[in-house]
């Protein structure tokens, strides 16, 4: 956040580390960590994925919790606004987004196997959910937007700054 912290992990420890390379704080854990994504906006909380679970943890390195069932291959994606809600594939292939200090459940899509990559629009009023071989757009609510082929396997997904376009 702010430039001031990365958050980095080996193995089964999850560290906030300054730019000059000074460990802030160390989590450690039961579980190898896959992936770590840290909250836009104000910093306040880190989301990874560890154990088969999505773990969320403050950004001082305080109240590590486990939040749910989680797909380890897919990153989860923060909503870029200070609201704190969060996109997350769960273990039945369902694209979740919950409001995670509440812990409440905004929406969740049905399955959708495959997986990829989730990316929130700029203005946060869109969820772009890809597969290999296909985009799917989701509106702020749930609601299903478009579904898109592609001819080629996805491998990265990004929004154009301030934009509606994508690239994939």
């Amino acid at each position: 956040p702010n430039g001031l912290f990365v958050a980095a992990w080996r193995g089964r420890e999850l560290s906030a580390v300054e730019p000059g390379g000074q460990v802030r704080w160390t989590v450690p854990g039961r579980h190898r960590v896959r992936v770590a994504r840290w909250g836009p906006v104000d910093g306040f909380r880190i989301a990874y994925l560890a154990g088969g679970a999505l773990r969320i943890v403050d950004g001082d390195g305080t109240d590590d919790r486990r939040y749910g069932s989680a797909r380890m291959r897919v990153a989860p994606a923060w909503r870029p606004d200070d609201a704190h809600v969060l996109a997350y594939v769960d273990a039945r292939d369902r694209v979740r987004v919950v409001a995670v200090d509440s812990g409440r459940e905004l929406w969740r899509t049905g399955r959708v196997p495959g997986v990829r990559e989730l990316a929130w629009a700029p203005d946060g009023r869109r969820l772009l959910v890809a597969t290999a071989r296909r985009l799917r757009m989701h509106a702020r609510g749930g609601r299903l937007l478009g579904s898109h082929p592609v001819r080629r396997p996805i491998s990265d997904v990004a929004w154009a700054p301030g934009s509606r376009r994508t690239a994939a």
